[in-house]
Parts: C-alpha cells; structure tokens; sequence
C-alpha cells in the first residue's frame, strides 16, 4: 500500500483516434432534422459541465456535473479556453504514475494499481483501482488566440472524488466516478466507445459572474485573469436585469469582500493539496468559500 497519494497521474487513454472534422462528418451522414444533438460548455470557476440535448436546434435537456479542473500552479496546467469538440468515448482508460517514486519501487509509466484517497464524509479510504468503473471523453480544444487545437485533455473519471470543485488537475477535467459513469453513458447513446460519428461541440468559458434565475452567483478569479468583478457584474446585469435599479456601491463592497475571502480560500486549497495523503483532504465547506450567491434583492436599490 502506498502512504502517500498525491503524486503526479496521468492519463494514457485507448482509442484516441484522430478527429475528422465535424464539417465533413456532417455532410457524410446527411441532415435530419429530427435527429439528436448534444453540446458541452464547461465553466471553469464554476467547475461546472452542462451537456445540453437539442432537437431540430431546440433544447429540451440539460445535464449538470461538477468537476475539477487543471490547478494552474505548481507546474500544473490550466484547462484551456475555447472551443472545441467531445469526439471519442473511452471505455477503458489507463492510470500510470506520471514520476518515479523509488521508495514504492515505481517508475514512471508504471501502471497505477492502489489509491489512498477518502470517503464521502473526508475519512481516509484506501483501495485497489478497480478500472471496469473508469471512463472517459476525448477532447479537443482551441484556445482564444490560437490556431491549433490541444488534445492533451480528457473528461474522465478522477480517483479522488474530494477533488471535484477545486483546480487540482494537469489540465483534464474530473468527473466523479459515479457521476462520470451516467455522463458516459448520455453522451452520443448509441455509442458505446470509440470515435464518435458525430462530435459533440464543446465550449470551455471563464465566467467569474452568473446570473441565475433572481439571483447571481460570483466565483474565485483562480487563474488570476485580468478581469473586474463589478464590471463583469455590470455586463451580465444589463443583459438579464436591465430594469433592476442597483446598488453599485454595495455590489462594489460585496465584490472586494468576497475577492479577499477568493484568495484565502484559495491559499488554503493549493497548500492543502500540496500535502500528503491524508493531510490533503479539501472538505465542502472550505470549497464553498470560492463562491457566493446574491439575492437580487440583496444588490438593488430599496426602491426598486
């Protein structure tokens, strides 16, 4: 049994397949108006995937699924953003250590066969991979201001479901087992591995501001982009509550608030996972503190 877990993993996934071209797909299989089509956004500070269904370019369906995204420190990748497509399923993916680690007897490469993460409730849990439950979502990306597509990234089971939330990734987006075995199988349904006839368009945004029904959501700015929490706020505001009368200096003050609880939360997570197994346990509630949700009452004038 290993004693420590976080060690660097990478995917070395079967059936990568080479991407087509979705123009081409289409015009090969002809169109039918009736037939399914699915899309994926990923909001990274979110870590949240959608897959939505539509039917002659209407939806009906959406799916929701937390996820873990790429870290972005300590010499580990962000998960890039663009657009792109879903184009194969992986029904059996390989594990292998990613460095060697000489006191376990283990180079890298090796084929990754124990786990010490924890339990649901953040109790340390040790146990043989079992590789029948894995799976994984070939994808590609373009990134803004590029013109090459990376495929070094997979939507895939993780083996430490506490990681869902976080950025703790290489760069893959993680999906909790359980979770990752229903997306599998609603993604492309009569597809049960393999490339995929018809890719699924997929998006990856940067979203640091949500606005949800009556009320908006504001997330941890983890890849420290340039962006400004009121402005941000001000934009989507105007497209989904143009009439609402706010209360910019409390939205201001709510912002840089919640922006130095961001950091915190944030410190706290990256020196958690830097840890070993089982110091590097990151519970629910310190992950919720790279959120907050706002009634829009609370951001109006009391006019309004």
């Amino acid at each position: 049994m290993l004693g420590r877990r976080d060690f660097l993993k990478q995917l070395a996934m079967l059936a990568t397949g080479f991407f087509l071209g979705c123009s081409n797909i289409l015009s090969e299989q002809g169109a039918d108006s009736n037939a399914l089509e699915q899309r994926v956004i990923i909001n990274l500070p979110a870590y949240e995937l959608i897959l939505t269904n539509f039917r002659d370019e209407k939806a009906f369906e959406n799916h929701t699924f937390a996820v873990s995204i790429g870290r972005g420190a300590e010499g580990r990748k962000q998960t890039p953003i663009g657009e792109g497509f879903i184009y194969d399923k992986r029904r059996i993916i390989i594990l292998r250590y990613g460095d060697d680690f000489p006191q376990y007897n283990k180079k890298r490469g090796d084929l990754i066969f124990w786990n010490n993460t924890f339990d649901e409730s953040g109790k340390p849990l040790g146990h043989r991979l079992d590789y029948g439950e894995l799976r994984g979502l070939g994808m590609k990306i373009k990134p803004e201001n590029f013109d090459y597509y990376d495929q070094s990234n997979v939507v895939h089971s993780t083996l430490d479901d506490f990681t869902v939330g976080i950025p703790a990734s290489h760069g893959c987006a993680g999906v909790a087992k359980k979770d990752m075995l229903r997306l599998f199988d609603l993604v492309a349904p009569n597809v049960k591995d393999g490339k995929l006839k018809q890719p699924l368009k997929l998006k990856t945004v940067y979203e640091l501001v949500e606005s949800r029904e009556d009320a908006f959501v504001i997330h941890a700015n983890i890849y420290n982009k340039d962006m400004d929490y009121v402005e941000e706020f001000q934009a989507k505001a105007l497209k989904t509550h143009s009439s609402a009368w706010f209360d910019m200096d409390r939205v201001k003050k709510e912002f840089d608030d919640a922006s130095k609880e961001f950091q915190e939360a944030h410190k706290q997570i990256l020196a958690k996972l830097l840890k070993g197994w089982p110091d590097n346990y990151v519970s629910p509630e310190l992950k919720q503190k790279l959120h907050r949700a706002y009634k829009l009452a609370d951001l109006t004038m009391k006019e309004y």
